[in-house]
């Protein structure tokens, strides 16, 4: 049986978003204000902060996009970690030495080690600097 609130004499489940859980906790103003299956969190989008969706497998608001391109965590818990997410195209994916590799095409690779001839053959992310016959970033 889960916990009860009571007002007026009038006592209700705590399977609401103002009165949620063993603890019936108000869910409101949390990133998930939906009170489900005992706990603060989505069963829609609406539920959700800005730029946030709900995840209907783990009803839990997660970022709307890949946020971090370089720490092997699935923010927006697609299935997809860093250069494999969609959403890091173009982006850095390496901050452990000096920046200069990118996501393409689903890789974390340096900048110069795509060749070029005209600046326009390098990849997004690599500011189109074609120096020497190889892609840089300044």
């Amino acid at each position: 049986a889960s916990a009860q609130w009571c007002n007026s004499g009038a006592c209700d489940d705590c399977d609401t978003s103002q009165h949620c859980g063993p603890s019936c906790v108000s869910c409101t103003g949390h990133n998930g204000n939906a009170c489900v299956n005992g706990a603060c969190g989505c069963t829609s989008d609406s539920h959700c902060f800005f730029s946030y969706v709900c995840n209907m497998g783990t009803h839990r608001c997660v970022l709307n996009r890949e946020t971090h391109c370089y720490d092997n965590v699935d923010e927006d818990l697609d299935g997809n970690t860093d250069c494999e997410d969609d959403d890091c195209d173009a982006e850095v994916c390496n901050y452990n030495e000096s920046p200069g590799a990118i996501c393409y095409q689903h890789t974390c690779r340096w900048c110069d080690t795509y060749s070029c001839s005209i600046p326009d053959n390098c990849p997004p992310g690599c500011n189109g600097v074609c120096n020497a016959g190889s892609c840089a970033m300044y």
